[in-house]
């Protein structure tokens, strides 16, 4: 089977590629967002704009 790039096939399977990615990064973010785990904290920020001859 050839897959139609330019017909309505072509734009089904596209638009059902970008929605499995995006279906998936948001999936993943509300995984790490109710486990607490994004760290999105400023002391990382913090530490690594620290002058490096201060220490």
């Amino acid at each position: 089977m050839m897959l139609d790039s330019y017909g309505i096939q072509g734009m089904v399977l596209h638009y059902a590629a970008v929605m499995l990615f995006f279906g998936t990064a948001v999936l993943v973010f509300f995984y790490l967002w109710f486990n607490k785990k994004l760290d999105m904290d400023e002391s990382p920020k913090i530490q690594m704009m620290q002058d490096e001859t201060n220490e």
